[in-house]
């Protein structure tokens, strides 16, 4: 394994992957693409490494240059070492987040800000109602 071309190929053999399904990994590249990093023709564009790190979890570093390990480090429940400060909760929901598509994402920060707003005026007609009480009392 000594060049970037050799390094792709592992990514896509040892992820049991196609040319085509590796595309789609990296951010929607064609078979062909794929083909040229493997045969050593181009280079894969930082955007298609980004889109690897973020669908696979492949060390951008270890593609180009061959340093660091395949993967990026993780924890068992498949999260960077770094977020393990959070609760169980909060890893499962990142770790599934993480996964969705950027518009899948921004659909959810929605809902979850609308659910946050409405709890909000929940708590906030609940403290007036409460307030109301006991000044009636």
């Amino acid at each position: 394994m000594n060049d970037i071309a050799d390094r792709v190929k592992e990514i896509r053999t040892r992820l049991n992957l196609s040319q085509a399904k590796l595309g789609v990994h990296a951010g929607g590249v064609s078979k062909s693409a794929v083909h040229q990093w493997e045969t050593g023709v181009t280079k894969p564009a930082w955007e298609a490494l980004s889109a690897l790190h973020k669908s696979l979890r492949i060390n951008p570093d270890w593609v180009m240059r061959g340093e660091g390990s395949m993967f990026e480090e993780q924890a068992s429940d498949g999260l960077p070492l770094g977020a393990r400060e959070l609760t169980p909760k909060q890893q499962a929901l990142l770790g599934i987040f993480d996964r969705l598509t950027s518009s899948q994402q921004e659909t959810i920060i929605r809902e979850l800000e609308d659910i946050k707003r409405k709890n909000e005026e929940i708590v906030e007609e609940l403290t007036r109602k409460t307030g109301a009480t006991r000044n009636g009392s």
